[in-house]
């Protein structure tokens, strides 16, 4: 499965993606309710998802580079990386 692609944001309760298509702007989720704190951090954090998974991604070659150069273990930080990848991807 594969994200929408484009840039994310959390306007008034909605999270819209800015990749443009045949039929314009994707609404993503939207909130039909008063918005708590809570809901405006979680759209904030659904709003930021598509970058914190290349920058997971970017990490998880890295760790992987470090691991193998300087013979550090990161065993456990690289299989969290690649479990939250793959569900994320799946």
């Amino acid at each position: 499965m594969k994200h929408t692609p484009g840039i994310w944001t959390n306007r008034d309760g909605a999270i819209i993606c800015e990749h443009i298509n045949d039929y314009g702007n994707f609404i993503i989720i939207t909130l039909n309710r008063d918005r708590t704190s809570e809901d405006e951090a979680n759209l904030k954090l659904m709003a930021t998802a598509p970058e914190l998974l290349k920058a997971l991604k970017v990490a998880l070659v890295e760790m992987e580079g470090y691991e193998e150069a300087e013979g550090v273990k990161l065993t456990e930080s690289i299989k969290q990386a690649k479990d939250a990848i793959a569900k994320a991807e799946k």
